[in-house]
């Protein structure tokens, strides 16, 4: 007779987290998801917000943030949706210039570089298309899901897939051409940070809270650095993923952990200039001015970049799970979960207009691209929304 073995509840535990950290449903795991989204004050709007064009693309997802997020190389805007449809707009018009299906249940990008849009699937594989005319390229199979969008430069393409490794294919036909990889913890976060460039470097973040850089050609190990470290006594204590994208801007590398930290460090040798804590599972854009970010309480911060002290802090969204923020002009933007992009000054993030481009979650972070933001809501709701007179607008 077979004995049968006992599951300790500690067990059981880890595996239920792990089930749901992992299936997409977090970091909306927290009891305050229960609550409902804080009520919006009435607002005057203080600017005009002018729609160029707005269509219906594919679902995105049905649970947690999406991890398929728009992209765009000169006129043309790439689209993606989870049922594997790609598809190419005319980024002024929203006319749409050419349709793939892939057959793939797609979870990461697009990505667009060195003349191929780049998708990933949940089972693991990534798929180059042509950008002009969409016909597939190649694919090939990597080690686990892809839950960012791939970048290409310099002839490699660069992928990050879920098990903690980043891969370095070919541009011309998706050959191995280097691997690193990073011990991945018990539990993360869903979703992954998207491979960065600068300088003949990709920097990638990690589900362990550090960052990366590698010579894009040979996969050499340029340097690394933590952004954050784990603590606690729990494998739930001691998540500390780079979900959001790092930003470069004047060769200082920005970024922000889960439970951890925000950074700033020389994007050329990983050298820390400052850290101060807090937390995002979202991510944040940086001009002069300052760093803006949305930290897991669903609060926006600007921060002084060259100290991190705090400019200021917006309270006003309190559980309504709203993106990262992204500038525009003077401005910066934040959706939420019930279909609002909310704008708000860059000197004091006072409220100034909001806009519902439809009743499903934003938990894309808005893509601008010159004078234009676009929006693209989790049930396929996409919108190219400016400041200026509609008639004005041209590609950048």
């Amino acid at each position: 007779m077979k004995s049968r073995r006992t599951v300790q509840p500690s067990t059981l535990l880890v595996i239920v987290l792990t089930l749901l950290l992992t299936s997409g449903c977090s970091p909306w795991w927290r009891s305050d998801q229960k609550r409902e989204p804080a009520a919006l004050a009435p607002l005057e709007q203080a600017i005009t917000v002018h729609t160029l064009w707005r269509k219906s693309v594919g679902k995105l997802t049905t649970t947690g943030r999406s991890t398929l997020v728009p992209a765009i190389s000169g006129a043309t805007l790439f689209t993606a949706d989870q049922q594997g449809v790609v598809e190419a707009h005319d980024a002024l018009s929203g006319g749409r210039l050419w349709r793939r299906e892939t057959g793939l249940r797609l979870t990461g990008g697009p990505g667009v570089g060195e003349g191929v849009v780049l998708v990933g699937s949940s089972d693991a594989h990534l798929v180059a298309l042509d950008a002009q005319s969409g016909e597939e390229r190649w694919r090939v199979r990597l080690s686990s899901e892809i839950l960012s969008a791939p970048t290409a430069a310099r002839g490699v393409v660069a992928a990050y897939s879920k098990d903690g490794r980043l891969h370095g294919r070919s541009v011309r036909d998706g050959r191995p051409l280097w691997a690193y990889d990073r011990p991945t913890p018990a539990l993360t976060l869903s979703g992954g940070s998207a491979p960065q460039l600068f300088e003949g470097r990709v920097i990638s973040g990690f589900a362990n809270g550090r960052l990366a850089a590698l010579d894009i050609v040979t996969g050499d190990l340029l340097w690394e650095s933590a952004v954050s470290l784990p603590s606690g006594r729990s494998d739930l204590e001691r998540m500390v993923d780079i979900k959001g994208d790092p930003v470069i801007i004047n060769g200082v590398l920005f970024a922000v952990a889960y439970q951890g930290d925000v950074v700033a460090m020389a994007a050329e040798s990983g050298t820390l200039f400052w850290r101060r804590p807090l937390s995002s599972h979202t991510g944040l854009d940086v001009n002069w001015r300052a760093i803006y970010l949305s930290d897991d309480q669903d609060q926006v911060w600007a921060l002084e970049p060259r100290s991190g002290s705090a400019a200021w802090k917006n309270s006003d969204f309190d559980n309504r799970r709203i993106t990262a923020p992204a500038l525009l002009g003077d401005y910066l933007l934040v959706g939420d979960v019930e279909g609002y992009v909310h704008w708000l000054r860059q000197e004091d993030g006072r409220s100034v207009a909001r806009v519902r481009i439809g009743r499903d979650p934003i938990t894309a972070r808005p893509l601008v691209y010159g004078k234009v933001a676009y929006i693209l809501g989790d049930g396929g709701e996409l919108a190219a929304l400016t400041l200026d007179p509609p008639a004005s607008v041209t590609a950048p």
